[in-house]
Order: structure tokens, then sequence, then C-alpha cells
């Protein structure tokens, strides 16, 4: 008993549980990175780096991280583009330095290959995070992200 509220306690303030894709179109609005960890009841690699996922998180206060049972909120693991769990998920939000905005293009998403070296999807998200250029200012409050039939995932809104 213990130990489980030791971790409840310890969760830090920018982690979050993603149960339904609403949450994670919600997140994207108000993120510059938006970094999530897929896991699965059946995974047990998903459980054992569960915690060095919350550590990373820890140690990023300025962006959000989720997690997210890929059971529990398919449409979120697929439009993170998730086949293997556990997977980790970067995904740029808003402006890019050059002025232009950040899309599907741009997010990474990491699993352990044909390997199966699970114990390096988190070092290797936080690698993609730390290169990715998020010093771009937003010039105008981001717009939802809207459906695109074409690709059954979603897409940045169009220009105004």
């Amino acid at each position: 008993m213990y130990r489980v509220s030791q971790r409840l306690l310890s969760t830090p303030a920018n982690l979050h549980v993603i149960k339904s894709a609403a949450q994670y179109e919600a997140l994207k609005l108000k993120s510059r990175a938006l970094v999530g960890y897929f896991t699965a009841g059946f995974s047990t690699p998903s459980k054992l780096y569960e915690s060095q996922f919350s550590d990373f998180a820890a140690s990023n206060p300025q962006h959000t991280f989720f997690t997210c049972d890929i059971d529990e909120a398919p449409t979120v693991a697929y439009d993170c583009e998730v086949s293997d769990v556990p997977s980790v998920s970067v995904l740029p939000l808003g402006s890019k330095p050059d002025g232009s905005i950040f899309d599907k293009s741009d997010m990474v998403t990491i699993k352990a290959d044909e390997t199966l070296d699970y114990g390096n999807v988190v070092s290797r998200g936080k690698q993609a995070l730390d290169s990715m250029p998020l010093s771009g200012e937003d010039s105008a409050p981001r717009k939802p992200w809207r459906f695109d039939p074409a690709t059954g995932t979603t897409v940045p809104p169009l220009a105004s």
C-alpha cells in the first residue's frame, strides 16, 4: 500500500493520464510539445519503464506529458502512429522558430523495433525532444486540430 500511495503522490503535475481522444485534443491546444508514453495491460515492458517516463516528465516541466493505454484510447494511439508498446511519441506544437506551423510530419514515435530494446525507448524519446526547435512563439491562439478523412488522423488547422 505504501508503494502505491508513494507513486501517486510523486506524479509530476505535467504528466496526464489520457482516457479519451477529447483529452488528447485538449492538450494539443495548450502545449509547446506533447510527449506520450503508450502502454497496454498485457505489456510487461510498458510497466517496467513507466517510472523512467515519469522521471523524464518531472525533469521537463515546460512540456506536457501523458500516458495512454492503447486499449482505453485506441484513437490516440492511432493518431500518434503507435504500432508497438511501449512507445514514446513526441509531437511539437504551435509555431516553429521560422514562423511556420508544426504538423504531423514533425512528430517522432519511438518503439523498440526488432531489437526489442525496450530499455532505450524513453531515453530515445528524450533525445528526440531535445533535438526539436521549440523556441518559436505562437502568433495567435491555437485552434483545434481537425480530422482528415484521407489519412484517418488529425492535422493542424488550415491557415486563415
